[in-house]
């Protein structure tokens, strides 16, 4: 998390799946990519937002969630877009 060579990181919510766990504990950043779980019977969909802003940064720092970037996105906002794909790792969901 933080600054990268590819701008700023923030948390993602895999954060928050862990509060009892001190195993799993931290803060965890950045994207992680579509995981279902192997042997569920359905496709999960995903969604990826795009967005085109009216500033070179949000002037977010630190460990920033979600929501923190929703708030800081929505007076820069020029124009959005979206993809949806679905994907499973079970072959008969497929």
């Amino acid at each position: 998390m933080g600054e990268t060579p590819h701008g700023l990181r923030g948390a993602n919510v895999f954060t928050g799946f862990f509060p009892g766990n001190a195993d799993m504990a931290g803060t965890y950043g950045g994207y992680d990519g579509p995981c279902p779980p192997m042997n569920d019977a359905r496709p999960h969909r995903y969604t990826v937002r795009i967005y085109a802003l009216d500033t070179p940064t949000l002037g977010l720092t630190g460990a920033f969630d979600g929501p923190a970037l929703e708030a800081a996105l929505a007076v820069h906002v020029l124009v959005e877009g979206e993809a949806i794909g679905t994907y499973s790792l079970n072959p008969a969901a497929r």
